[in-house]
């Protein structure tokens, strides 16, 4: 069988046809890398908060471990160095909900570009307001999470530092140094936890900034577009600030802690001008926190953003527009200087606190010399104890010599129990005597008789 020139150029045409029919499009490639990556994005959400789920069912029974340990040891300072532990369990947790948080909207946002490029296939399906404009937001469980994590950690913190209020009670160095610990770890770790949150809001726009800018690059008026969905982009981002602003809560229980352990360290010899130094050197860190809480929330003033948002739809390529809103996106980004500086104060403060506790107390310059003399009130103490722990003795000799006589009896009883009592043997028994004398009388009644 043979084929002609025209059966062969007719084959190799269909076969040239099949094989590009066959072969995937670049559009094809792309839909199948989209829909890879959409499903790992979701299994990494997934992924993400199991393991936030197992770390809390973890740190419930740590928690209640190290917690009641140190309640129960005798060694001194235990408790405190329980509660350090508590504390860096705590904010281990609260780190992990908010990157929780972070990977969960930032996964959402990429979610939405994807879902933007099948409209009729999400179409009734799933709502516009997370594919149209996403935005920052958090779980409201993980908020209350992280609220009840922070409640039950200042309880904890108040109730160990409580025991240390009376006078003369951080008597030992290691003492001394935990409770500055717990101090200073507590304050930097709200503010370490407050500025993740914070971060992620931002990085969250940013990303969100790059995208647009990304889309933007294929349209046409590029310019004109990229200024309206910026200053958009700023309207969002400040008022995801706003909404999800937790700075006057980290500023409540922050003055909590420091208010305690004014408190502490005033009943344990701290004068009064000292201490009026360290409240002072708190109060400029709260001014300084305050002042940056209300540049967090409007980091640009109305009437700069007003006329900007007025000159963008006449001339939005000016250079003054330009210009206008590189300084406004600028204010968005946080300043270094003003966290070192809240740290530095919080550190002054512990410092401060430390030499009048020091100087004023003669077991800490002991303790610190390795040396300990004993005073006459120490000694009359020492001596009140060994006559209790005396009595205690002789109380616990006499009543053992009590259980042993009754425990004697008792096992004597029980020896005893198979014979008969002498009132019932008395009453059930003849003796010898009265039996010979029941004999004889007997005998003499039969002669009688006779």
């Amino acid at each position: 069988m043979t084929i002609d020139k025209d059966d062969k150029s007719f084959v190799n045409e269909v076969a040239n046809k099949v094989v590009t029919e066959l072969k995937p499009s670049p559009a094809d490639g792309n839909k199948e890398f989209l829909m890879h990556l959409y499903d790992a994005l979701w299994e990494n959400m997934r992924s993400k908060e199991s393991r936030l789920w197992t770390f809390l069912s973890l740190y419930g029974a740590a928690v209640g471990l190290v917690f009641a340990g140190g309640q129960v040891s005798q060694i001194p300072g235990a408790d405190l160095f329980a509660i350090v532990i508590v504390m860096g369990l705590t904010t281990w947790a609260v780190l992990i909900i908010l990157n929780s948080i972070w990977w969960s909207a930032r996964n959402q946002l990429m979610v939405s570009q994807i879902e933007k490029q099948y409209p009729r296939a999400i179409k009734g399906i799933v709502p516009r307001i997370y594919n149209i404009d996403p935005q920052f937001r958090s779980e409201q469980l993980s908020e209350r999470i992280v609220l009840l994590l922070s409640l039950l950690l200042l309880l904890l913190y108040s109730r160990t530092i409580w025991s240390y209020h009376n006078f003369d009670s951080i008597n030992n160095l290691q003492s001394l140094a935990v409770v500055m610990l717990l101090y200073v770890f507590f304050i930097l770790s709200a503010g370490y936890c407050l500025g993740l949150h914070e971060s992620n809001i931002r990085a969250y726009y940013d990303a969100k900034k790059t995208i647009l800018e990304d889309a933007s690059l294929d349209e046409p008026s590029t310019q004109t577009l990229q200024v309206g969905e910026r200053l958009k982009l700023l309207a969002d981002h400040v008022k995801a600030r706003k909404d999800l602003d937790v700075r006057f809560h980290v500023l409540g229980i922050s003055c909590i802690v420091a208010l305690l352990f004014d408190f502490v360290i005033y009943r344990n010899g701290v004068r009064s001008l000292w201490l009026a130094g360290i409240i002072l050197v708190q109060v400029v860190a709260v001014v300084i926190y305050t002042v940056q809480r209300r540049l967090y929330r409007q980091p640009y003033s109305e009437c700069g953003w007003k006329s900007l948002d007025a000159v963008k739809n006449t001339n939005p390529t000016a250079l003054e527009t330009l210009e206008s809103l590189k300084k406004m996106e600028a204010g968005m980004e946080p300043y270094p200087w003003r966290a070192r500086s809240l740290v530095c104060l919080v550190l002054m403060s512990a410092v401060l606190a430390v030499f009048p506790l020091y100087w004023g107390s003669q077991k800490l310059q002991e303790d610190w010399r390795g040396s300990r003399t004993v005073n006459e009130k120490d000694l009359g103490e020492q001596i009140n104890k060994i006559q209790q722990d005396l009595q205690n003795v002789q109380q616990s000799f006499n009543e053992l010599q009590q259980s042993n006589l009754k425990l004697q009896t008792q096992l004597l009883d029980q020896k005893l129990a198979p014979y008969t009592k002498l009132q019932e043997a008395d009453q059930r028994f003849l003796t010898k005597d009265e039996f010979s004398k029941f004999v004889e009388s007997q005998a003499k009644q039969k002669g009688r008789n006779r």
